[in-house]
């Protein structure tokens, strides 16, 4: 389930409150909402980038390009790693290949914003840990009972100690009488 925190920022990120989407504010908005900690700004994140064609040193992250390497080598015959080499792609080309599907025209600005969301989102995969569960054990009478310290699986409820919770065998199968001692 959704906290509000998170719905409010949802409608935030969609546009659904009228508010101009930037790539800036995509992603710093996105990382900082998903985040207690600041978010990071481009220079302190280590890693790898992929150039954009005509984009003046616009850059998004190379690992994200990479898992979509597959769909560039299909729209462009060339490796990821060579795109790069030779000045990277263009936001329409790129929007293609991080939507797994083949090149189509499209706006600009409109790929821009759906790249750096997405982008945003990769990010922030990485920088937010998953949430951590603190699941306190709960005792489900018949079923399951604290046998030794643990929450451990009733094998048969009609029964008391030890035998509640273990099937008792003898050499021949089940054992109608423990007290046998084997």
């Amino acid at each position: 389930m959704a906290s509000e925190r998170e719905i409010a920022f949802a409608r935030y990120w969609e546009g659904k409150e009228g508010r101009k989407l930037t790539v800036d504010v995509v992603r710093d908005a996105y990382l900082a909402g998903w985040s207690d900690k600041p978010a990071p700004s481009r220079s302190s994140l280590p890693r790898p980038t992929f150039p954009i064609l005509n984009g003046n040193g616009v850059s998004v992250d190379y690992q994200l390009v990479a898992d979509h390497g597959g769909q560039a080598q299909r729209n462009h015959y060339q490796s990821v790693e060579r795109l790069a080499q030779r000045g990277g792609l263009s936001w329409c080309e790129l929007h293609a290949v991080l939507h797994d599907r083949a090149y189509q025209k499209m706006d600009q600005n409109t790929a821009i914003i759906e790249c750096r969301a997405l982008e945003a989102r990769y990010l922030a995969a990485l920088v937010t840990p998953p949430p951590q569960m603190n699941v306190e054990p709960v005792e489900i009478p018949g079923e399951l009972e604290m046998f030794e310290g643990k929450l451990t699986k009733v094998v048969d409820a009609s029964r008391s100690g030890w035998w509640r919770f273990h099937a008792h065998r003898d050499r021949d199968g089940y054992c109608d009488n423990p007290a046998r001692g084997y």
